[in-house]
């Protein structure tokens, strides 16, 4: 026999015996006629009444709870659980100390108080210590609460992708913050009618699925919004501000006005950037234009991390290998722009003229 069935039959016991026991009170008071029908029918209901209340009712009030609160309690994750409890128990000895001091009042009011504050404090509690978890295991860990930093994710970065390889490589830990109105962005960018942003946005989603599932990662969905404002970006720059947290992104823009306003960007190409292999003039590489550049006789090849290099003397030499020499290497906010010649070109005298610009 299930619970669900025992809990229905006690209910049905105990509502049949509190039915029955509400309509000898009614009787005996004389709320009803002295007749032996009138009687027999008030029992009769009475008794049908509390047993369907009690066969429907009791679950709602004792296995229901119970459950919900036995999942809740699976599915929280343990770092929160653990600094729920431990706000908790701040909340209520903030509420105890209070207590008695306040224990002086007449009337009973010291028991209100006292609860009253109980509750108040140990909600209080439970959620700054929710608010404050990074914080909170930071201290107590003995790290500086400046490594303890919270990260909200742009919308740009997921479709990127290359957040997944930095996470796996150790970059990024702790607590990332993904704002509903970010996965709202995000999931409309996968429903365009653009079958190139549709595949996008889709790889987005899967790859916001794949960092929930990564070890050494926390992925909070924060259903946090500013309802007056209207642009993403700004929405992102205001979270960040209210968690004391970094924007992790890819968009320029972005990356421009958080640091205008103060908020901490992790930017994904400048870390691309950083890690990109130091080329200097005079160095050699061996590279295989691919298209034509804006001067007469340029080509545009790539290194293999993405690097762009105009080629001088490289256009009639399309998507041919060869080695060059570089002249000059360019960094831009957009990149690194790498300017080499063809051998053959150095020594021509049109081509020396224009080495450097693309």
């Amino acid at each position: 026999m299930t619970a669900r069935r025992v809990v229905r039959f006690v209910g049905l016991l105990f509502g049949v015996v509190g039915g029955l026991e509400y309509a000898l009170f009614i009787i005996t008071k004389g709320a009803t006629p002295g007749g032996f029908g009138e009687r027999s029918a008030v029992l009769v209901l009475c008794s049908l009444a509390g047993g369907i209340f009690g066969f429907f009712g009791l679950e709602y009030v004792t296995t229901r709870p119970f459950y919900w609160f036995e999942t809740r309690l699976r599915q929280t994750p343990l770092p929160d659980l653990a600094s729920a409890i431990i706000g908790l128990t701040v909340g209520l000895v903030l509420a105890a100390l209070a207590g008695f001091f306040l224990g002086w009042l007449p009337y009973g009011l010291n028991f209100i108080t006292s609860a009253a504050l109980a509750l108040l404090l140990g909600y209080w509690g439970v959620s700054l210590g929710l608010g404050r978890r990074d914080e909170l295991f930071a201290v107590l860990r003995g790290i500086p609460l400046e490594a303890a930093t919270i990260t909200v994710i742009d919308t740009s970065v997921v479709i990127d992708g290359r957040v997944v390889d930095i996470a796996k490589a150790g970059f990024l830990r702790g607590k990332m913050i993904a704002p509903h109105f970010m996965l709202t962005e995000l999931q409309q960018v996968a429903d365009s009618a653009d079958p190139v942003r549709r595949q996008r946005g889709r790889r987005g989603l899967e790859i916001m699925e794949e960092l929930r599932r990564m070890p050494g990662l926390t992925v909070e969905v924060s259903d946090t919004d500013f309802i007056a404002i209207a642009e993403v970006d700004e929405k992102l720059l205001r979270l960040a501000k209210l968690v004391h947290g970094a924007i992790l992104t890819t968009d320029y823009n972005l990356n421009k006005l958080a640091k205008i306003e103060g908020v901490a960007v992790l930017n994904v190409n400048d870390l691309a950037n950083a890690l990109k292999p130091a080329v200097v003039p005079g160095e050699e590489l061996v590279v295989t234009p691919i298209k034509e550049g804006k001067e007469p006789n340029q080509g545009v090849a790539y290194l293999v991390d993405g690097t762009m290099v105009v080629v001088e003397g490289g256009r009639p030499r399309l998507n041919q290998t060869f080695p060059v020499r570089v002249t000059s290497v360019i960094q831009t906010p957009a990149g690194r722009m790498i300017f080499a010649a063809a051998t053959a070109a150095l020594g021509s005298p049109a081509a020396a003229g224009r080495i450097g610009h693309p």
